[in-house]
């Protein structure tokens, strides 16, 4: 069993990351409604940039937002979706920076900022799944 100051140290690290990563619904639902609204109003065609934003406002968010919540009350459930949540993380934004550090092969401009912010972010999900795999003890 870990022993309960390792586990609440560690708890403590992913309920952290879990609460920021939450916290950034509230800062990319309002930005994203706001770029919909005008093309809903408009009776434009929504573009495949934005149907990833009415994705991840429909699923992916809110999943942070629940296991967040779940993970602070110890739940099973949240615990245990923790590391898919962490690894769902690492593969959508490693995805996104492998996409800008590739721009430049199709005759587009390179964000280095951009590029940098979802490597770091993918690292940081990829390190916490690491983290908490290594600490995970399972007993029959």
């Amino acid at each position: 069993m870990i022993s309960n100051l390792k586990y609440n140290k560690i708890l403590w690290i992913l309920v952290s990351f879990l609460t920021l990563t939450a916290a950034l619904t509230g800062v990319f639902n309002p930005l994203w409604i706001s770029q919909l609204l005008p093309l809903i109003q408009e009776g434009r065609r929504i573009e495949s940039m934005y149907s990833v934003f009415i994705l991840d406002m429909c699923f992916i968010l809110p999943a942070f937002v629940i296991i967040t919540i779940m993970t602070v009350k110890a739940k099973g459930l949240g615990l245990l979706l923790t590391p898919t949540l962490f690894i769902n993380g690492f593969a959508l934004l490693f995805s996104v920076a492998l996409g800008g550090i590739l721009k430049p092969l199709y005759n587009q401009a390179a964000n280095a900022g951009e590029i940098w912010l979802y490597l770091g972010l993918s690292i940081t999900f990829l390190l916490l799944t690491l983290l908490y795999f290594r600490n995970l003890n399972i007993e029959a």
